[in-house]
């Protein structure tokens, strides 16, 4: 969120599909907020500029390679995890 930019609702529904680490670039398609202060609803940006392409620093992307490596690591089958969960509301 510091090295980028992003609103904090627009970071926590960042997706690893949204990140494109070999382009050094990430897509804002999601945005994460909480409704009637209890409910969480994952759905699009309030506005169509929202909706970018950010480009990553090369401190921001040593940052996303370590968290990558430690999902992989976590996972079976050393994959990342990229689709919202149920636990969300989608549009």
């Amino acid at each position: 969120m510091l090295g980028i930019g992003m609103r904090r609702g627009e970071t926590l529904a960042l997706h690893w599909s949204d990140v494109h680490l070999m382009d050094c670039k990430l897509f804002v398609r999601w945005t994460l907020a909480a409704v009637n202060n209890g409910k969480l609803h994952l759905g699009q940006p309030k506005t169509p500029a929202s909706r970018a392409w950010i480009s990553l620093s090369p401190r921001v992307m040593t940052a996303l390679h370590r968290q990558a490596a430690i999902q992989m690591a976590a996972h079976s089958g050393g994959r990342l995890e990229g689709q919202p969960t149920d636990s969300y509301n989608q549009p």
